[in-house]
């Protein structure tokens, strides 16, 4: 005890360690990227997307305490979800044009939230690099799924209220 307080010798200190952020080599039956998911996600926050269906998002949205503005990168117009504005998105897109698209569109829309329309081949696959382009993304990804329980690249998201 050094006056009056208690210290602890430097050798005998817990160490603290984060989780590693370091992609983990995932296969199952020749789908890398593909997982089924035991946990959701209770947010979706910068460098963790996670999946959700369209009606599902809205409700989750709407629980939010002050709604974020949100983007909807889909291919057409009808796509788009109620309260949603388009960045438009081309299918066929060279795989090369992806990252400096959005990069482009995060420069504009910092505190906006990326809706990534994952249903039916409505956005460019960036040559098998879509999820690690989307990890990648200084903004919050959701992306739009017809089901939450196959196998996509993210959890679902789970509000837990």
């Amino acid at each position: 005890m050094v006056d009056g307080l208690l210290t602890m010798p430097d050798d005998e200190r817990q160490i603290r360690t984060a989780p590693s952020v370091v992609r983990a080599e995932v296969v199952d039956g020749g789908a890398v990227g593909e997982r089924y998911w035991l946990h959701g996600q209770p947010m979706p926050m910068v460098g963790r997307p996670c999946t959700c269906t369209a009606e599902k998002l809205l409700l989750q949205l709407a629980n939010l305490p002050s709604p974020p503005s949100t983007w909807c990168w889909t291919d057409r117009a009808e796509n788009i979800l109620e309260g949603m504005r388009w960045f438009r998105s081309d299918p066929n897109a060279h795989a090369a044009s992806v990252v400096p698209e959005l990069d482009s569109w995060l420069l504009q829309n910092p505190n906006s939230w990326l809706i990534v329309d994952g249903r039916k081949n409505r956005i460019p696959d960036a040559d098998g690099r879509l999820e690690e382009i989307l990890r990648d993304l200084s903004t919050t990804v959701v992306m739009i799924v017809d089901e939450t329980n196959q196998a996509h690249p993210f959890p679902p998201w789970e509000f837990p209220l």
